[in-house]
């Protein structure tokens, strides 16, 4: 249980980079709606941000896994890295804030559902995993239940929405972020950071994987990057 736990720290990442925006979004999605503007044109970009966020840090939490939990829990805690690397996976489920634009059309009900069907889901996976795999079968069946719940929230937004699956997202803005964040994952783990400089070695491993992923964002031509760029490029006092 120790080890299920510790390796589930992830969550506070959700919490604090997600549903910040999440928060933020709300009001201004339900306004949009009452003027009868898209509702989802603003929830596309904040997806888009939110990919931004969380796919980094899934990549650097699982590369630095072990030295992290080794660090901060001692050896004995060891088997936690293991279920850490798994769970990062429900960062990519969580680029997608389905509940933002349920609440904001006022359509909460399949918000319900898609928490039964992701628990029973995980209930039936947890009896057929964990006799198979342990710890990191019980953690698998978590984040299967946790793409079991994305996908139900995805067919009931589109429908809700009259939206099909292409005009759901900014799908190719997303796979700008993915290739953004497998280009700056290379120099992480083709160098070993831990083996030469201990783990101190984290540091200019974060540094280097955040230098490439922001070049390859504005290599890539992502919006939101493109105007941040612009914005520190502008005189301190000329900036909005």
């Amino acid at each position: 249980l120790a080890h299920y736990t510790i390796g589930t720290y992830v969550e506070p990442i959700i919490s604090i980079l997600r549903n910040s925006l999440s928060d933020a979004l709300l009001p201004e999605m339900a306004d949009s709606g009452r003027r009868h503007a898209d509702p989802l044109a603003l929830w596309r970009r904040t997806t888009v941000v939110s990919a931004v966020l969380l796919l980094p840090a899934g990549i650097l939490l699982h590369r630095f896994a072990e030295p992290l939990v080794t660090t901060l829990f001692s050896n004995e805690y060891l088997p936690a890295a293991l279920v850490l690397q798994i769970y990062v996976l429900v960062l990519v489920r969580e680029c997608f804030d389905f509940g933002v634009v349920l609440r904001a059309i006022n359509r909460t009900t399949p918000i319900v559902t898609s928490n039964v069907a992701a628990f029973v889901a995980n209930l039936l996976l947890l009896l057929v995993l964990v006799p198979m795999a342990g710890l990191a079968g019980a953690v698998i069946a978590f984040v299967i239940s946790r793409f079991v719940d994305g996908l139900y929230l995805t067919m009931r937004t589109m429908q809700l929405c009259g939206v099909g699956l292409r005009e759901l997202a900014c799908w190719n803005d997303l796979a700008r972020v993915a290739l953004a964040s497998v280009i700056a994952a290379v120099p992480l783990y083709a160098f070993d950071w831990i083996h030469f400089m201990g783990i101190v070695g984290v540091i200019p491993g974060v540094l280097a994987f955040a230098a490439t992923f922001a070049v390859s964002l504005c290599a890539l031509r992502l919006p939101e990057a493109i105007r941040v760029f612009r914005r520190l490029r502008q005189p301190m006092g000329a900036r909005p």
